[in-house]
């Protein structure tokens, strides 16, 4: 074995490290453990697990429009997507206009299909500008 500065290389096993490497492979200890013993401390126990700041149950959709003509308009026209599409999604209510900003509305589902998040893009003006 070699040992330079901090580091050390073990030739018959091609390994090598610093402090901690050498911990773990001579002492068989974990990351964790080769640090405490390295330091002489023991690391921060994890913060608290915090509750979900709003239940699942206070999630609403925004009213939908009587027609999605500008959310649709606004998906076909300027950002130029195939209506084959943006009519799949709109049949399914995946997507859809709200009735107070006319906004795109893009509805996000869980795996039994309960809407659970829900995106609005603006529909007025040029997309590009920021």
């Amino acid at each position: 074995m070699t040992v330079r500065g901090n580091k050390w290389y073990r030739h018959s096993q091609s390994k090598g490290g610093g402090p901690v490497d050498f911990v773990i492979e001579f002492f068989g200890k974990s990351f964790t453990e080769a640090v405490e013993l390295l330091t002489g401390e023991k690391g921060a126990a994890p913060p608290p697990d915090r509750p979900c700041p709003a239940s699942l149950s206070d999630f609403r959709l925004p009213p939908p429009n009587s027609d999605n003509r500008t959310a649709r308009n606004y998906l076909t026209a300027a950002r130029r997507i195939d209506e084959d599409v943006t009519g799949f999604f709109f049949a399914r209510g995946d997507i859809y206009e709200d009735a107070a900003h006319h906004n795109a509305v893009f509805v996000g589902r869980d795996e039994d299909g309960i809407p659970r998040y829900a995106h609005s893009k603006g529909t007025a003006g040029n997309f590009r500008s920021m």
